[in-house]
C-alpha cells in the first residue's frame, strides 16, 4: 500500500485463500462471536463502552488467529491492522498493516489444541494468579472512603459471603487527578493501619485502581514533562488525551527511566493487605505519536497497553507482593499479564450476552484469567439480569462485583 490506516503510512497486505466451512478464532477479545470467519476486523483497541454484540469494537486485539483448516498465524508484534477474513465472499483472507516488514510464524497444526500449544512455545505459557484471586472480588464506582469500604466488607461478613479483595479507586485521594497521595489518612482513610491490619487478620487483599496518566495540575507532572516522560506530538510537545480523561499525558513506558519514575510513584502505596492494581485505560494513544524509542503511535497504540500492564506487573514482583494485575486492555504479549476484565457494559441483555463470546475468544487469545463486571458497569440491574449476571460470573474463571451504582448481593 501506498497509505494505509489512521497514520497514512506505506503498507503491507499478506493474503492467502479461504477454505470452505472454516472458522476462525482468536483475534483478541471479541464481544460480536467466537467465530470470526466472515468478517472484517479491525486490529486497533478503543474504549468501548457498552458496544455488545453490534460491531468489532474491543478493548484486546492481537492479530493471532487459529483456523479449523488446520493452520494458526501467529504474527510477532500488533501495530495497527486490518483481519479481512473473507468478509466480501471472494474466497480470500487479507491482513493488512502500516510498515515496510512483516514477522510471522505459520502453524500447521491440525485442531485447536495443538495450534494453541504453539502459540504457548513462542509466546510463552501463561503467567499465574495467586490462589487468593479466584474468590470473589467486591468493588463499586467508588468506595470513596473507610467508612465505605468497610460497610461493604463487614455487610458481606454479616451476611455469610465470602470476599478475596477489595477494589480501591479512592486512594489516591480524589479520583482521577493522579496526584499519587497514596492514602489520603486526614480525611478518606483515618485510620488506615487499622483498616489495613483488619483487612489481613480476614484475609481479605485491597487491589488499587490504577490509570497510565497524569494530570498538569499534578505535582508530579512538572517533573515529568522536564525530563521527557510523556508520550510526544511530532514536534516534540507533550500529546495531550482528546478522549476519556482529556487534557492528561501518558506516561511513555518505551523509556525505561518513565517506568522507574511511574513505579516509584505508585510503590509507597503497596502496604500491608494490598496486593494488586486494577490498570484501566489503556486506550488513547493517537496515529502520529511519537515514543522515546521512535516508535509511532499506529506502531505503539495497541503494544502500549501492554508495556502499561507489565510495568505494573513487574512493580508487584520487585516488592515480592503475592498479588497481580487485573487490566482493562490488552494486546500481543498478554500472556505475562494474564488478568483481564471486559471493560464497561450497561445493564442490559445484550451487553450481558456479548460476555460469552468475549470470555471464549480472550482465553484462546491468551487471557485465560478473565471476567466482567457483575451488573454490567452503567446503569442498574434489574433483580433478574443481575441474579444471571452474578451466576455467569460465578462461572467465569475471575468473579467481580462492580458498577457506578451499588451492586452488592443484597441489594438484589
Amino acid at each position: 500500500f501506498a497509505s494505509f490506516g489512521r497514520a497514512g503510512v506505506p503498507g503491507l497486505l499478506l493474503e492467502w485463500k479461504a477454505q470452505e466451512k472454516e472458522v476462525i478464532y482468536g483475534l483478541g477479545e471479541r464481544f460480536d462471536a467466537l467465530d470470526q470467519a466472515g468478517k472484517r476486523v479491525d486490529l486497533w483497541i478503543v474504549d468501548a463502552p457498552g458496544q455488545g454484540d453490534l460491531n468489532d469494537l474491543t478493548y484486546f486485539t492481537t492479530p493471532i488467529l487459529y483456523s479449523s483448516a488446520g493452520y494458526g498465524l501467529f504474527p510477532a508484534d500488533n501495530p495497527e491492522g486490518i483481519m479481512d477474513l473473507n468478509s466480501g465472499g471472494d474466497g480470500f483472507h487479507r491482513y493488512s498493516r502500516p510498515g515496510s516488514a512483516m514477522t510471522f510464524t505459520l502453524s500447521l497444526a491440525p485442531n485447536l489444541r495443538e495450534q494453541l500449544m504453539d502459540r504457548m512455545r513462542i509466546q510463552g505459557p501463561v503467567k499465574t494468579i495467586p490462589d487468593w484471586a479466584w474468590g470473589p472480588w467486591i468493588s463499586k464506582n467508588s468506595y470513596e472512603n473507610q467508612g465505605e469500604a468497610e460497610a461493604a466488607i463487614q455487610g458481606s461478613i454479616d451476611r455469610d459471603l465470602p470476599v478475596a479483595a477489595i477494589v480501591q479507586e479512592a486512594w489516591k485521594g480524589s479520583s482521577e487527578d493522579g496526584n499519587f497521595n497514596n492514602f489520603n489518612t486526614d480525611y478518606r482513610w483515618p485510620e488506615l493501619d487499622r483498616y489495613l491490619n483488619w483487612c489481613e487478620t480476614l484475609g481479605i487483599r485491597n487491589v488499587l485502581w490504577q490509570v497510565p496518566i497524569l494530570h498538569p495540575a499534578s505535582p508530579h507532572y512538572q517533573v515529568a514533562a522536564e525530563k521527557g516522560y510523556f508520550v510526544k506530538k511530532p514536534d516534540g510537545s507533550i500529546s495531550h488525551r482528546e478522549h476519556w480523561l482529556a487534557g492528561f499525558a501518558n506516561i511513555d513506558f518505551t523509556n525505561p527511566d518513565a517506568v522507574k519514575f511511574w513505579q516509584d510513584l505508585v510503590r509507597p502505596a503497596l502496604k500491608t493487605s494490598v496486593a494488586g492494581f486494577k490498570a484501566d485505560d489503556g486506550e488513547d494513544i493517537k496515529p502520529d505519536d511519537v515514543f522515546f524509542d521512535g516508535r509511532r503511535g499506529w506502531e505503539m497504540h495497541n503494544e502500549w497497553s501492554y508495556l502499561y500492564n507489565q510495568a505494573l506487573t513487574d512493580l508487584l514482583a520487585e516488592e515480592k507482593v503475592d498479588g497481580m494485575l487485573w487490566a482493562r486492555s490488552g494486546s500481543l504479549g498478554i500472556e505475562k499479564t494474564p488478568g483481564l476484565w471486559a471493560g464497561d457494559q450497561f445493564a442490559n441483555w445484550m451487553d450481558y450476552r456479548s460476555l460469552l463470546p468475549a470470555g471464549l475468544s480472550a482465553s484462546i487469545s491468551g487471557a485465560p484469567f478473565w471476567s466482567h463486571d457483575i451488573g454490567g458497569y452503567i446503569d442498574t440491574p434489574t433483580p433478574e439480569l443481575y441474579i444471571r449476571w452474578a451466576q455467569f460470573g460465578a462461572l467465569s474463571p475471575l468473579m467481580q462485583y462492580h458498577g457506578v451504582t451499588a451492586r452488592e448481593p443484597w441489594l438484589f
